[in-house]
């Protein structure tokens, strides 16, 4: 298993090296190609209560994910072994590691950007990432269909 800060941690998606960014005071793991995010345990819900003034996150929903239907798993960056059930929420996919339970969130398609400004910096579209990746977990966005 990987230890935090470990600089062997690869995203799940383009197998490049995840480096360490801090946001809300929240230190994530953050591709710099795809613009994955990891989210350790408890990471998830540690970052929604530093960005948001209302306290506990609500629960996440199951039922906002999709499963994948090809049954795809995927290398988890801690664990370093195949525990990621790809699954979707929205323009996001990702899931839970079966072995660490942290989190793995990944735009299938950069559309989560606010749509009356381009993004001005690679930190600002992480930004932007992360925040749409929060709110659709825990149900803050509305699906699109």
């Amino acid at each position: 298993m990987n230890q935090p800060n470990d600089p062997s941690m690869t995203c799940p998606d383009c197998a490049r090296p995840l480096s360490q960014e801090t946001h809300h005071g929240i230190q994530l793991d953050v591709c710099d190609n795809c613009y994955a995010m990891w989210f350790d345990h408890g990471e998830l819900a540690a970052y929604w209560k530093a960005s948001r003034s209302v306290g506990e996150p609500p629960p996440v929903d199951p039922d906002r994910f999709e499963t994948d239907p090809e049954g795809t798993t995927l290398i988890c960056p801690r664990c370093a072994v195949e525990t990621l059930a790809v699954q979707r929420v929205d323009v996001f996919r990702g899931g839970p590691c079966s072995g660490c339970s942290g989190v793995w969130l990944s735009p299938a398609r950069i559309e989560w950007a606010p749509a009356d400004r381009a993004p001005d910096s690679r930190g600002s579209l992480i930004s932007d990432a992360i925040e749409a990746a929060v709110d659709l977990v825990f149900g803050g966005l509305r699906r699109s269909n």
